[in-house]
């Protein structure tokens, strides 16, 4: 199995109309890469005459295939929100243990319950697909 047909398993992949599926950015003058691509690779201003052909598409990142924006920030917005969670609920917890506050033991119950949900959540076998 390759890597396009496990992706497309998972999402829908749309051929790059940036660099029309060829995986790099002829859009500038005289089929040189656009400014975009340029600063997406990190290519400096006073390079770009001379590395302006043949650079990757920044759009696709080389593949000749992407993805919609709206899946990406499906895919990462949970777990993103997850990791923040898991940052933040044990620094609240300490703050809480640390300060002497009369409702620790209700920040420690509630904290621990969202942590456990969390891992729970990410590390259970039976996810759906």
């Amino acid at each position: 199995m390759n890597q396009e047909s496990a992706n497309s398993n998972l999402h829908t992949l749309y051929p790059c109309n940036h660099c029309k599926e060829t995986g790099t950015c002829t859009n500038g003058n005289n089929d040189s890469s656009c400014l975009s691509c340029l600063k997406k690779n990190t290519v400096y201003p006073w390079e770009r005459n001379k590395y302006s052909q043949g650079i990757i598409c920044g759009v696709c990142g080389g593949l000749g295939k992407t993805e919609l924006m709206t899946a990406r920030m499906n895919e990462r917005t949970k777990p993103m929100l997850a990791l923040w969670g898991l940052v933040v609920l044990p620094l609240l917890i300490l703050f809480s243990l640390i300060y002497k506050s009369d409702l620790s033991g209700t920040v420690v119950t509630l904290a621990g319950t969202l942590m456990g949900s969390i891992i729970t959540y990410y590390f259970s076998i039976k996810k759906s697909q």
